[in-house]
């Protein structure tokens, strides 16, 4: 079976993000590669859902940590019994499943109780404590399972009393036998005749020998159970006892259980507070459905992730040092993901990711199904603005050429109905303007978050000017950070107009050779947050 691995893009995916990671996941998939499974770390934006109704592709599952939980752990199954099961049986099913603990549950499924060895043990070596089968409300039928016996005559009867062996002359026996005992005894009929003169709850005749019809009548006409074993009395003395239900034996109160969805990380913590050698793990309706011990989180298993369109860990999902990351594929600037072991990189200064995994195709003689052809050329246009921006190369050009007649669309005219959905702000609250296409970057120790508004509106935009700085001073100071650019980028005038809010303002403004009047400058052909603004914004942050 191969490896499971999930597939990401970044942080606030936009549509090459999400395009490569659904492409590169059916890449790898018909390569046989991994069991390779496309994930998001957000919400999407307008664009990317139009991209994929409009080749009716799902959207891929939300991850949110590389945490692992007990679900991503081969655990024991749970070992459920009634709460009737002999201990006799319990035994058996311990030996039988090699489990620690066995889990009783009630009529409804839900769990009343554990029991172990420990516990069987601690009622079976109890040898002075005979009348056990009373106190346990023992069932009848446990009895005759424990003994391997055949019922005679069922009385109907409870054992009420305690467990004896009738081995002397009726004469001598006195008051050691006395109404509601469990008897074991042989093929003395005398001995038979006394118990049940005595009114016992139950004979159990060892040995196998057959019962008189005067013995089997006056029982029936007393109510009296018989049971006739091969058993010797020795024998049938032994594992009598075992005939308890695990509800008398069973611990039932003080037991830890995990949860499935609870992180191992969590579970050791917890597992170092007690001395228990098993825990019960619940699903989501409160039912029993495994056991974890110690030994099941000895290793020191990760899950496993491919990066896309992103090689920075303050875009990756939270938690990524968790995680195995077994290759990357991106088109930005290196920078700090730190991996343990050695991976697969590919990293080409192309307008999209998107455009890489289109080679890949090629090179690995894939063809490319229709709906992942209309991924990866929505991706190339969105990223490259259909070849306007300065990121763009003659290899986008190419692969857009390539993939249009597979997608079955006419790149201009489709372009313009993707971006007509995108630039559509009017509906679209201000905070969630700078959530839509953000990243935030460490440039010489400062901390700069950059975000970037796709629109053909831009008149809508500065009626909210004085609502995004607001919003834009408060997201820095929550995050500790230093500065927040926004670019809002006419698509089809190519222009941007950058309102920037924090530290540095009048540097990122010359970076431009521009000034900064109230918190705003416009540059004209600014169209690329990573081939434009990020390299001005650093070369000028990093000389102050």
């Amino acid at each position: 079976m191969n490896k499971k691995v999930y597939v990401s893009g970044h942080k606030v995916p936009d549509t090459d993000s999400i395009a490569s990671a659904i492409s590169y996941a059916y890449l790898v998939n018909s390569l046989a590669k991994y069991d390779a499974r496309p994930v998001r770390l957000g919400d999407l934006n307008k664009e990317t859902k139009f991209v994929l109704k409009y080749f009716g592709v799902d959207e891929p599952k939300l991850l949110t940590t590389m945490k692992i939980k007990l679900k991503d752990v081969d655990l024991d199954d749970a070992v459920l019994i009634a709460e009737d099961t002999s201990l006799y049986e319990a035994i058996n099913l311990l030996r039988e499943k090699n489990a620690y603990v066995l889990i009783v549950v009630d009529k409804c499924g839900k769990m009343s109780g554990i029991i172990g060895l420990k516990d069987i043990t601690e009622i079976y070596t109890n040898i002075f404590d005979d009348t056990v089968l009373s106190k346990a409300d023992t069932p009848f039928k446990n009895v005759v399972e424990v003994l391997k016996g055949t019922v005679i005559n069922d009385g109907y009867r409870k054992p009420l009393g305690r467990m004896a062996i009738y081995a002397m002359d009726p004469k001598m026996i006195e008051d050691r036998i006395e109404e509601d005992d469990v008897v074991i005894l042989g093929d003395r009929e005398d001995a038979q005749e006394d118990a049940i003169k005595r009114n016992v709850s139950c004979m159990i005749v060892t040995g196998g020998f057959k019962i008189s019809e005067k013995i089997l009548n006056m029982a029936k006409e007393k109510g009296i159970s018989i049971i006739s074993t091969e058993y010797d009395s020795f024998m049938a003395s032994r594992v009598l006892p075992l005939s308890v239900p695990v509800s008398y034996a069973m611990t039932k109160d003080g037991i830890k259980t995990f949860h499935i969805q609870d992180f191992v990380s969590d579970v050791k913590a917890e597992m170092n507070k007690n001395r228990f050698r098993c825990y019960p793990v619940l699903d989501n309706d409160g039912k029993v459905i495994n056991t974890v011990s110690r030994y099941h989180l000895l290793s020191d298993k990760r899950k496993n992730i491919i990066l896309v369109d992103h090689n920075e860990r303050t875009q990756s999902v939270d938690d990524i040092e968790e995680a195995e990351i077994l290759e990357i594929i991106d088109h930005h600037r290196v920078a700090n993901v730190e991996t343990k072991l050695p991976l697969y990189f590919r990293n080409e200064p192309l307008g999209s990711t998107a455009t890489i995994i289109t080679k890949m195709f090629i090179e690995n003689g894939v063809a490319i199904p229709k709906h992942i052809a209309g991924l990866l050329i929505s991706a190339i246009i969105s990223d490259t603005l259909l070849l306007k921006s300065p990121t763009s190369t003659k290899t986008d050009a190419k692969m857009i050429e390539l993939l249009a007649p597979i997608a079955g669309i006419d790149p201009d005219v489709y372009a313009i109905e993707m971006f007509t959905e995108a630039a559509s702000i009017k509906d679209v609250a201000s905070e969630d303007l700078l959530k839509m296409d953000v990243k935030s970057f460490n440039i010489a120790k400062k901390k700069i978050r950059v975000a970037q508004v796709m629109t053909m509106d831009m008149d809508e935009v500065k009626k909210r000017k004085d609502d995004l700085l607001n919003l834009m001073r408060e997201t820095i100071d929550n995050n500790q950070e230093d500065t927040f650019v926004l670019m809002i980028t006419d698509i089809l005038k190519e222009y941007s107009l950058v309102l920037v809010q924090g530290s540095y303002k009048e540097s990122i403004a010359a970076a431009f050779d521009k000034e900064l009047v109230d918190n705003e400058f416009t540059v004209d052909g600014l169209l690329s947050r990573k081939k434009q603004m990020i390299p001005a914004i650093s070369k000028k942050i990093e000389t102050l």
